[in-house]
């Protein structure tokens, strides 16, 4: 229902305008309506608090409580359609029930002795309330707003099930302040929380379905301390008292049906530093004028910020203070000195300053000096002119780094393969590769070497190596098949290795390239580096520019050149049919955990079972590529890289699923 009642006794209004420096106030008989005049009163009765709505079918209804100033007189009631309020009343004019002020309508006007209303009926929407208190003067105090949602009227049950609670919720204690921080959950109709205050030991209050608080409301012995929407994750006692308090976090829906809490007990102030200290703190020397220190931060809501000390000759110096890194780059300058100690320690800290007083150190010992060689085993004299590879031991005194970039290497054409060094270690071996009969390579070791303070090794060898000279070899050719097959090679009539020599005879026919060509295949009964009589060469097909193997035995270990390009130049990646083991060229024989049948070889490359497996290498796989699996170098890994079912689906090349081949000419 709607108030038609004017505002009593303010027919003054234009009296006390007149007199321009006098008001009127009440006397003691102020609320019998007697009045005297006095100096003029300009100050406003306090404000309205408690402000709550409960909602009802179509209807809100209000609760607050008045002010207890001497001079409070009366109440108006203000409704604005939505969620901004809006309106306010003017010292010398006169309101009633039902009229607008600004976009707000007058819904009510009291005495000192109202404290409620029920409005209604309300269609379905969103509405705004703001109760204005007034003195025997005239001047008017607005209490903060609140705002109801007056739900569609829905057919069944009214809504009485709450959103989930709020999640994560957080805390800081701060010099003057506590911040609050939360997951709001992502119920559809979650709508708002509520953040309450309650002494250790009180009562703690509990919000009622339905109703609406405003911010300064009291839930038995707990105090409303923030109000907020579905979009608010974040919000700050900003007057906190001092002792131990309980922090409630209360969630609800747009009918107000409120979610269980979830609570934070703090201390204010805040005397207490953070209960965990910094994790794998990593302090060391990165060159010979910087340090590089870093570390973890830890998983402790009262942990705001690190500081971080350095010690040394010259004294504790505080080189950092702060929450933005977990690392930092600290200059030696007057500590540059070899054999100099430095002691970095790292202390956490929380929002309101409280610093652990002991924090995690780390001690670092200054190196200006660069590592030494003291023992190697190189290869001496001359080697055989099939060598595939030269191995290279060395050992430091110290831990060594490797750039492989910088390797001074004196001939071109050799490979440094640096798979085998284990960075940091005082022992390292590289191997040296690609070696090419009756050729001598001369190797320095200088600054691709150094330690772990970035000092540069001094000059080391030359090393050199001779490979004696070989017998002239015939040139042949190789090549990748242009289509896949499944693990059952069959070519006409032919099944399995016949008919895998078949194709790539067939392909190579097709190519006009003459010769006769086999596939470089294992099989149960012959290996696929058996097959190969000939001692030769080989090179790319259709770059015969391109070396490939410089002799058979480079055939164990991998090509020099990727060997992707079939009969007729196209190229190819993917997976070769091979069967062949790593590093042995022979058939690979080891069990497979989901194959039945060893070797990997799908029957002799007769079966696509599902359960048979069969051995791969990779097309673009070289001598010395890296093998994806932590095994090291794929010294084969042209002809070993992995394992496919024989069905060949596993392989990829769809619609034709399977793997190619290499066919080699005899």
């Amino acid at each position: 229902m709607f108030f038609t009642t004017k505002i009593n006794k303010l027919s003054w209004l234009t009296l006390c305008s007149a007199l321009n420096f006098f008001a009127c106030a009440k006397d003691n008989d102020a609320k019998n309506g007697d009045f005297e005049p006095t100096a003029a009163d300009l100050t406003p009765p306090s404000a309205a608090a408690n402000l709550q709505g409960v909602l009802g079918e179509q209807t809100v209804t209000l609760a607050w409580t008045n002010p207890s100033d001497e001079d409070f007189s009366g109440v108006m009631v203000l409704r604005v359609a939505g969620s901004e309020s809006d309106g306010t009343p003017e010292k010398d004019a006169s309101y009633e029930v039902g009229t607008a002020l600004g976009q707000s309508m007058i819904i009510f006007i009291g005495d000192h002795t109202n404290t409620g209303i029920t409005d209604g009926t309300l269609v379905p929407g969103v509405y705004t309330y703001v109760i204005w208190t007034h003195d025997h003067v005239g001047n008017w105090q607005g209490s903060a707003s609140l705002t109801m949602t007056i739900p569609e009227q829905t057919e069944g049950a009214p809504d009485k099930t709450p959103p989930a609670p709020v999640a994560n919720v957080k805390s800081a204690v701060k010099k003057h302040t506590i911040d609050f921080s939360w997951v709001n959950p992502k119920d559809l109709d979650f709508a708002g929380v509520v953040l309450t205050r309650t002494a250790e030991g009180a009562q703690n209050g509990t919000p009622q379905p339905g109703t609406t608080y405003t911010l300064g409301a009291r839930l038995a012995d707990s105090v409303i301390i923030y109000v907020g929407n579905e979009k608010n994750s974040q919000a700050t006692d900003n007057s906190p008292v001092v002792g131990t308090f309980v922090y409630h976090i209360w969630g609800h829906d747009k009918v107000r049906n409120w979610s269980s809490a979830e609570s934070k007990k703090r201390q204010f102030p805040d005397v207490t530093p953070p209960r965990l200290v910094v994790s794998s703190l990593t302090a060391k020397q990165i060159s010979t004028l910087q340090t590089y220190v870093g570390w973890s931060v830890p998983n402790d809501e009262d942990y705001s910020y690190v500081r971080v000390v350095r010690t040394a000759a010259t004294g504790d110096t505080e080189i950092y203070k702060g929450q933005s890194s977990t690392y930092l780059y600290d200059s030696l300058n007057q500590e540059a000195i070899h054999g100099a100690v430095i002691k970095y320690t790292v202390y956490t800290c929380d929002a309101a300053d409280n610093c652990m007083t002991q924090g995690v150190e780390k001690i670092v010992t200054v190196d200006l000096v660069a590592p030494n060689l003291v023992k190697q085993n190189f290869p001496t004299g001359e080697l055989a002119w099939d060598s595939v590879y030269v191995d290279v031991d060395l050992e430091f005194d110290e831990g060594i780094y490797f750039n492989s970039d910088n390797f001074s290497v004196k001939h071109p054409g050799i490979k440094v393969d640096t798979a085998f060094i284990v960075r940091g270690s005082k022992k390292i071996k590289f191997r040296l590769m690609h070696l090419n009969p009756g050729s001598t390579y001369s190797i320095n070791l200088d600054k691709t070497f150094y330690d772990v303070a970035n000092n540069n090794l001094v000059l080391v060898g030359p090393f050199a190596v001779k490979i004696a000279t070989g017998p002239t070899l015939e040139t042949k050719r190789i090549f990748i098949t242009s289509q896949r097959v499944t693990g059952k090679i069959s070519e006409g009539s032919l099944v399995g290795l016949p008919a895998a020599d078949a194709k790539c005879q067939a392909e190579a026919t097709v190519a006009n390239l003459g010769g006769t060509w086999i596939a470089y295949l294992s099989t149960s009964f012959v290996n696929a580096i058996d097959r190969i009589e000939t001692a030769a060469r080989w090179v790319l097909a259709k770059d015969t520019t391109q070396l490939a193997f410089a002799h058979k035995k480079e055939m164990i270990y991998g090509p020099r050149v990727r060997i992707t390009l079939d009969a007729m130049g196209n190229k190819h990646l993917g997976y070769v049919w091979s069967g062949t083991g790593h590093g042995t060229g022979k058939v690979y024989s080891a069990q497979h955990p989901n194959s039945t049948i060893s070797p990997f070889t799908c029957n002799d490359w007769t079966d696509d079972t599902r359960n048979l497996v069969g051995g791969v290498g990779f097309s673009d796989h070289t001598t010395g590529t890296v093998f994806p699996n932590g095994r090291g170098i794929s010294a084969s890994g042209w002809s070993d890289f992995s394992a496919g079912y024989c069905e060949g689906k596993d392989l990829g090349g769809a619609p034709q699923a399977g793997g190619f081949l290499y066919c080699v000419e005899k």
